[in-house]
C-alpha cells in the first residue's frame, strides 16, 4: 500500500509512491520551465512559469510511474494522493478547469511590482502591520495591484496562490490553501484568520476575484473522473482522497524535525536559513520591523531567519584562497581539494585564530549586518596558510549560523539537524560544531518534503505508519561530535 506524493518546485514536478514505513517505492519526475521578463523578456524582476505546463508535468510524472509497473497495474492504486510545493505563487484562474488559465503564473521570486508595493503602503498603513512578515516586491498584493493595471482585459474568476493549491484544483475542483502557504502571500490575517486586500485593491476587480478556501493539512476531496483521466487512470481512480500538505518550506521542516515545539533545523547550500518552531501562536508585526519570515504551523509559528553568504562565499574561497579555477570550484576533484584542505587545517588548529565575516554580497538580517556589508578575514600570522584561510571562511559561515539561531532563540544544547549541499563535507560539520559547540547531524533533504506529504495522508486516511522525522536522531542527541 503506498500513497502517491507530488511536490510542484520551481525547476521539477517530483512524484513519489511511499508506503507506511516511509520508504519510496518508485520515483520520477518532470521538467518546468522557468520565463525571466516576461512575453518580451524586458519586464524587469519579472520571473513566471505556465499553470498549463505544471498539470502537464503532473501527468507526464505519474505516466512514467505508469510506464514502469509501478502504479495502476494489476489494481495497484494510491490509496491516496499528497500534494506540496511552491508557496506564495500567483496564478490566476480564468476557466473552470485546470489548464485552462489564459495568464502566466507570476512566480514567488518575481519583483516586477516594486512600485506597486510603495503605492499599496502609503495608502493603507494598517495592512502591514496585520502582517505576520514584512511584505516585499515579491509579495502578491503587489503583484495583483500589478495584474489589476496591465492585464485589466481578462476575466480573472479566481486565484490560486500555491502550487499545492493548484494542483488540488485540478484534480477536485476545490480551491483550497493551507495556513502556512497562506502566511507567505502578505494577503492573509492570522489574527481574522480569513484573507484581507489592502484598501486600493478593494475598488479594483480583484475585489471579485476567489480566493482559496483556508485548510489545515488533511483530505480536502477526491479524485475527479476528469483527474483520474488525466493522470491516465481508469473510472476505478475517481474517489481517490486527495490531501494537501503543507507548503514546501513547511512540509521540509515537517519532514526533517516534524512538529514539536522547540525544534530546529538548518539549511547550508550556496545561501543558508535557520528554521525553528516556536509554539507561541503568531502575532501580526503591528509596526515592529523583522526579517525573520513567521509563518503559521499546526504546531504554533514556524520562524525562518535567513543568510546570503554561506556555500556562495566557500565557492569565492576556492577560486582566490585554493587556486581553484573559475567554473571547475564544484568538481570531484576541487570537493576533494577542499575536503583535504580541511582536514590539514583542523589537525593545525590555526584557523581557529582567525575571524572572519563571510557577507561578500551584504546580507538581510541584522543580527548578521546589512545589504551594506561586506567581507573580512583577520587574525593571519606568517604561519597562516591557505587551507587555514579556507577553515577561517567555513568558521566565518558557521558563526553566522550560530547568529541566526540565538536570534530565533533555539536550544544551544540540542543537536541540530543540518541539511543542504555543504552537509557532505566532513569537515565543514566538523567545524560547525566546535564553533557551535553543539552536535550536528547531517541529514539529506532530497525527499523531506515528500516524506512529509506521506506522513500527512496516512494521518488523514486513520493508516498506521512508522513515518518519522529525517533529523529525529538528533533530537535523540546522536550527532557527529568526536569529544
Amino acid at each position: 500500500m503506498h500513497v502517491l506524493c507530488l511536490d510542484l518546485g520551481t525547476s521539477t514536478l517530483k512524484a513519489a509512491l511511499i508506503d507506511t514505513a516511509g520508504r519510496t517505492r518508485a520515483a520520477a519526475q518532470a521538467a518546468i520551465d522557468t520565463r525571466h521578463g516576461g512575453p518580451d523578456t524586458q519586464l524587469a524582476g519579472a520571473i513566471e512559469q505556465s499553470s498549463s505546463q505544471w498539470w502537464r508535468a503532473v501527468a507526464e510524472a505519474v505516466g512514467t510511474l505508469r510506464a514502469d509497473g509501478q502504479l495502476g497495474a494489476d489494481g495497484q492504486l494510491p490509496a491516496a494522493i499528497a500534494l506540496t510545493g511552491q508557496m506564495q505563487d500567483l496564478v490566476p484562474l480564468t476557466g473552470s478547469s485546470a489548464g485552462q488559465q489564459e495568464l502566466p503564473v507570476i512566480l514567488y521570486s518575481d519583483t516586477r511590482a516594486a512600485a506597486e508595493l510603495d503605492e499599496l503602503r502609503a495608502a493603507d498603513p494598517g495592512w502591514e502591520a496585520r502582517l505576520l512578515t514584512a511584505p516585499g516586491p515579491d509579495c502578491l498584493p503587489a503583484k495583483i495591484a500589478w495584474l489589476t493595471r496591465h492585464q485589466h482585459d481578462t476575466q480573472v474568476e479566481a486565484l490560486a496562490v500555491s502550487a499545492a493549491g493548484f494542483l488540488g484544483f485540478g484534480l477536485t475542483g476545490r480551491l483550497t490553501c493551507d495556513r502556512l502557504s497562506a502566511s507567505t502571500t502578505s494577503l492573509y490575517d492570522a489574527t481574522a484568520d480569513a484573507w484581507m486586500l489592502p484598501s486600493p485593491l478593494t475598488s479594483t476587480p480583484a475585489a471579485a476575484w476567489r480566493l482559496p478556501e483556508l485548510v489545515d493539512p488533511g483530505i480536502i476531496g477526491t479524485l475527479t473522473p476528469a483527474a483520474a483521466g488525466h493522470l491516465g487512470f481508469g473510472a476505478e481512480a475517481a474517489g481517490i482522497p486527495v490531501v494537501t500538505g503543507l507548503g514546501d518550506a513547511g512540509a521540509a521542516s515537517d519532514g526533517i524535525i516534524g512538529s514539536t515545539p522547540g525544534a530546529a533545523y538548518a539549511y547550508l547550500g550556496t545561501s543558508g536559513w535557520v528554521a525553528h518552531i516556536d509554539p507561541r501562536t503568531p502575532s501580526p508585526l503591528a509596526g515592529a520591523a523583522s526579517e525573520v519570515h513567521r509563518l503559521v504551523h499546526p504546531a504554533g509559528t514556524l520562524e525562518i531567519a535567513a543568510m546570503v553568504n554561506a556555500g556562495s562565499t566557500l565557492t569565492w574561497g576556492r577560486r582566490v584562497l585554493l587556486g581553484m579555477t573559475a567554473g571547475d570550484e564544484h568538481t570531484p576533484a576541487a570537493h576533494a581539494a577542499a575536503e583535504a584542505a580541511l582536514t590539514e587545517a583542523l589537525a593545525a588548529g590555526r584557523w581557529q585564530d582567525l575571524t572572519c565575516d563571510p557577507a561578500l554580497a551584504g546580507e538581510r538580517t541584522r543580527a548578521l549586518g546589512s545589504a551594506a556589508s561586506t567581507g573580512s578575514l583577520t587574525g593571519i600570522r606568517p604561519a597562516t596558510t591557505a587551507a587555514d584561510l579556507y577553515a577561517g571562511l567555513v568558521a566565518g559561515v558557521a558563526a553566522n549560523l550560530g547568529r541566526l539561531c540565538d536570534a530565533l532563540g533555539t536550544d544551544p544544547s540540542a543537536a541540530l539537524p543540518v541539511t543542504g549541499g555543504l552537509t557532505a563535507s566532513a569537515g565543514i560539520c566538523r567545524i560547525l560544531e566546535i564553533v557551535l559547540d553543539r552536535p550536528i547531524v547531517p541529514v539529506a533533504e532530497a525527499d523531506a518534503g515528500l516524506r512529509s506529504c506521506a506522513r500527512t495522508a496516512w494521518e488523514a486516511l486513520g493508516v498506521e505508519h512508522t513515518i518519522t522525522p529525517l533529523g529525529a536522531t538528533a533530537r535523540l542527541g546522536e550527532g557527529m561530535r568526536q569529544d
